[in-house]
């Protein structure tokens, strides 16, 4: 189950990432930043519940 909710979270974190490209094409340097910590976050807490649960 966990190895689904990580496949979820990849490709919403694909759909933030192109969303965060745009944002930084138009201007808005601050807010691609944080969208790219957003995905990083998303992408870290499967991955630890995924280890600690092992």
């Amino acid at each position: 189950m966990q190895n689904y909710m990580l496949l979820f979270v990849v490709f919403a974190a694909l759909h933030a990432m192109t969303y965060s490209r745009w944002l930084m094409k138009n201007g808005n340097k601050t807010g691609a930043i944080g969208v790219y910590v957003l995905i990083l976050l998303s992408l870290a807490l499967p991955i630890y519940r995924m280890v600690t649960a092992l």
